[in-house]
Formats: structure tokens, C-alpha cells, sequence
């Protein structure tokens, strides 16, 4: 074995070990079904911790006034997120007309409280599932909400409200380019460096 399928498959192996070590699953209760707690502003999210590959956390919460909940979590790594809210009808996750307990809104926010991605239904359905991919570390929230048509789900006042709620978000490293890919694009990028500099050293006509 060549030094250099040495050295990947040493970094292969310990990347796994360190998400091995680290992964884990989480459950949360929303602090604001508990005196004194409150998430409805994306300025007070509760932090529901550092987010890793190989991690879960599961938080369930209740949309009681018409404004969202906010959760905020740190990441040190590129992720893909899986993101599940499940809809119910009563406090013991049951849901009695089998179908949505409301028109649930998912979103996801940015260090910059902007929000980068959302998803929605409005034929009250169980289940949202969507993906998405976090190209860079750093803290991101996320927002439960329950959609009124003509009104921003992330704003406070006037949203659907009533309803139980299981929120998942498990983790697995974000996708790296191939080697032979990666090899091809270094060799594209050398290729037009090279032209660039032999017209610089052509002479002028």
C-alpha cells in the first residue's frame, strides 16, 4: 500500500472513530410548556446543544399561542440534516382524527437569524421530512409554526395554533467530493493556469 492510501485510509478510519465517539441521541422537552420558558422570538431559541454526525435530537413541543418556537443548535462540521416533524392532536402524541393536527411549517435559520430553507404542508398531513445540507460550521435554529394563509409562519400573531408536535433532526457528515473528481478539477484548474500564463509570454503581434 502506497503511503498516500495509507495516509487516506488512517484519516477515513479516524474520522469514524471521532463520530463514533460523539454520536449520540438527544431528547428535549420544549422549556416553554414549563413556567418561565419561552422560545416564540428567534432572538430567545432554547439551545438544544451541539449537533455532530451521527447525533439525533428528537424535541417535543406544543404550539400553544400563535407565534413559533425557535431551536438553536452549534455545529463544528459540514452536515446533512434530516429534519421529521410529526404532527399530533393531544399530549400523549396520539393523533385521535388520524391526519394533521395543522398546517405544520418547518424552517431553518442561518447565524444570521435568515432563513435558508422551509417547508410546509397544507393538506394537513402528519409528517413533514425534508433534507438539507450545511455547506460550513456554526449556530443555526430552527423553527416549528402552524400555517394561516396570507401570514409569514415565522412571524408572531395569527398562526395556527392548538397542536402537538415531535421535531427530529439527525445528522450524517456532509457529502466530499470523490478523489478522481476532486483529481479532475485540481488538473482543470492547473490546465487553465497554464494557458493564462503562456498568453501573458506571447509576444505582442
Amino acid at each position: 500500500m502506497h503511503a498516500h492510501s495509507r495516509l487516506l485510509t488512517l484519516a477515513a478510519a479516524m474520522a469514524m472513530t471521532a463520530a463514533n465517539v460523539h454520536a449520540g441521541v438527544f431528547t428535549y422537552t420544549e422549556l416553554e410548556t414549563l413556567p418561565g420558558g419561552n422560545s416564540n422570538s428567534i432572538g430567545t431559541p432554547e439551545l438544544v446543544g451541539p449537533l455532530a454526525a451521527g447525533d439525533t435530537l428528537t424535541i417535543t413541543g406544543y404550539i400553544g399561542a400563535s407565534s413559533p418556537d425557535f431551536y438553536s443548535f452549534i455545529t463544528s462540521e459540514a452536515l446533512l440534516l434530516n429534519l421529521t416533524l410529526k404532527e399530533y392532536t393531544n399530549a400523549n402524541f396520539i393523533d385521535t382524527f388520524d391526519n394533521g393536527a395543522a398546517n405544520g411549517v418547518l424552517g431553518l435559520f442561518n447565524g444570521f437569524n435568515l432563513l435558508t430553507y422551509s417547508s410546509e404542508n397544507s393538506d394537513l398531513v402528519d409528517t413533514i421530512s425534508s433534507t438539507y445540507t450545511l455547506s460550513l460550521p456554526g449556530t443555526f435554529k430552527t423553527a416549528v409554526a402552524g400555517y394561516s394563509p396570507g401570514i409569514s409562519p415565522f412571524d408572531s400573531g395569527g398562526l395556527d395554533t392548538g397542536w402537538y408536535y415531535r421535531l427530529e433532526i439527525s445528522a450524517t457528515a456532509a457529502p466530499v467530493p470523490e478523489s478522481s473528481t476532486l483529481m479532475m478539477m485540481l488538473a482543470g484548474l492547473g490546465a487553465t493556469g497554464l494557458v493564462a500564463h503562456r498568453r501573458r509570454q506571447r509576444p505582442a503581434a
